[in-house]
């Protein structure tokens, strides 16, 4: 078995899943999709979930989004993007309050056992995880890159000046 993106959390933990059913694994990773740092940062927090002292369950109903026309029935997808807004307006509470947290899937490798520890009813998903808690080490302004080395204007990578 190759695992491509191995070195991060979830390519980890499938990597491990692998190896404990008895296949050989090889890991794949050039850390282009991103930096060391971030993938060490992951790990820490994966590996420090049970120490944290809330853990935030942003809950999502499982709703049909079958819409139907003249044409027949479309399905127009998955809905958790709805919640993102709400999210965002807790991460900053939470800053402007002096607590740290951040927005995480790292849950989704252990989803089911997530959602049955904290008795989540079936007709529901966990979108998002959002532990909660006092800031240790360095703490203040984020480094932001400009935001025009960021925005695309017409098509993906076009620049202004």
């Amino acid at each position: 078995m190759v695992v491509s993106g191995g070195a991060g959390f979830i390519g980890s933990h499938i990597a491990e899943a692998y190896l404990d059913a008895g296949w050989e694994v090889t890991v794949l990773d050039d850390l282009s999709r991103g930096h060391e740092r971030n993938v060490r940062a992951s790990d820490h927090l994966a590996h420090e979930l049970s120490r944290v002292p809330v853990l935030v369950l942003v809950l999502m109903p499982r709703i049909s989004m079958v819409v139907s026309d003249e044409e027949g029935p479309m399905d127009v997808g998955p809905t958790y993007a709805s919640v993102y807004p709400a999210v965002q307006n807790l991460i900053l509470a939470a800053r402007g309050r002096g607590l740290a947290t951040v927005l995480t899937t790292v849950y989704r490798v252990y989803e089911d056992e997530l959602g049955e520890l904290c008795g989540v009813p079936e007709r529901y998903d966990v979108v998002a995880l959002l532990p909660l808690g006092h800031p240790q080490g360095r703490w203040g302004d984020a480094a932001r890159r400009p935001p025009g080395s960021l925005t695309s204007w017409n098509r993906f990578g076009e620049r202004r000046g």
